[in-house]
């Protein structure tokens, strides 16, 4: 059959496939061998037929040559006929395709071993990584000394000895200048009552400078003997106040006891050259019976204390002014001005 479902003749056709050719050869080498049995046979009858006609007409001898004529002519004509028509059978070769035609692909021969690829193996050199930037290192080593410990505000310069701090020199002019600016502000506040500032030292004994620059003459304190006073006075207070401690309730005491018991109060108080809070004017009062005012830099009443220790001004009263204190206690009471941990005081009230 061909594309179109024909039928067609046996033999070489160009418009169909190579099998379907191989196929009509086939088909017409046989169908050619069967026709010349057939042709064969029918020669041989037809020799017989001559055969019996002629003896009809002539004698055995004249039939015989007769029927043997015919046989051989006849044999002759169709086994050449057939000769010429069997170079049919052969497949003539197909015109040239105006189209380039493609190669089959032939298959890789088979094998009956079947060999698998070799392993992947990595290469025997690794691969090359980038080099990581490093800064070049310096042949100037850092000295193996601490870190310097700067001094504080007020620290004279004869006590910065670190070699690592700052100049002396630099130190004291800033911490200087710094106290040199809270002085110029503390004597224009005090001008408008009157009063002459006095220029405590700065080495952190600033508190107990002021005040015993105000304490009558001949009562022969000194610095280190009114601190460890106070500090005396300050350890009493609070073992008499503990059982009175209640940390939920907000009040001068309580922020007092605290920050002596909890924050170090009592330590600072006790160290030399340690600086103070100016709610420890509470125990100074006391020890020297004489009330104690403490003003901000900015003229307001910060704290007050009579002359047994006990506060005088508290959240009903905090908004009073220096004239009330000073009508009050008759100006006979230690004044001091602070800012930022630093106290200044006065002369004497006239």
């Amino acid at each position: 059959m061909n594309a179109v479902e024909a039928s067609v003749a046996a033999g070489y056709h160009p418009g169909q496939n190579q099998a379907d050719n191989d196929v009509g050869q086939t088909k017409h080498w046989t169908q050619s061998r069967t026709v010349r049995a057939v042709a064969g046979i029918a020669v041989l009858a037809l020799g017989g037929l001559a055969g019996l006609a002629a003896s009809f007409f002539a004698s055995t001898f004249v039939a015989i040559i007769a029927a043997a004529a015919v046989t051989v002519v006849v044999g002759v004509a169709v086994i050449g006929y057939f000769y010429h028509h069997s170079g049919d059978s052969h497949t003539p070769e197909p015109p040239p395709s105006p189209f380039p035609v493609a190669q089959p692909i032939q298959p890789p021969p088979y094998t009956a071993t079947y060999v698998p690829p070799p392993p992947y193996s990595p290469p025997s050199a690794p691969a090359p990584t980038a080099t990581a930037y490093a800064p070049a290192v310096s042949s100037n080593t850092l000295p193996s000394d601490p870190p310097p410990v700067y001094a504080r505000y007020g620290t004279p310069a004869a006590r910065v000895v670190d070699p690592s701090d700052p100049p002396p020199e630099y130190t004291a002019l800033i911490a200087e200048q710094f106290i040199r600016d809270q002085e110029s502000r503390t004597e224009w506040m005090l001008q408008a009552y009157d009063l002459e500032l006095y220029k405590s030292c700065r080495n952190g004994n600033c508190y107990f400078d002021s005040v015993i620059n105000q304490c009558p003459a001949g009562s022969n304190w000194t610095i280190h003997s009114l601190r460890n006073r106070v500090y005396q006075e300050a350890v009493q207070w609070c073992d008499n106040y503990a059982s009175n401690y209640d940390p939920t309730i907000h009040s001068s005491e309580n922020d007092l006891y605290e920050r002596l018991i909890f924050q170090n109060g009592l330590e600072a108080l006790r160290a030399d050259r340690e600086w103070v809070d100016a709610t420890d004017s509470m125990f100074t009062a006391k020890v020297l019976n004489t009330p104690i005012v403490v003003l901000n830099i900015d003229g307001g009443v910060g704290h007050a204390f009579d002359a047994g220790g006990l506060f005088m001004n508290d959240v009903i009263n905090a908004s009073r002014n220096l004239d009330y204190y000073r009508t009050v206690l008759n100006d006979r009471f230690i004044l001091l001005v602070f800012d930022t941990n630093h106290f200044m005081g006065i002369n004497p009230i006239r």
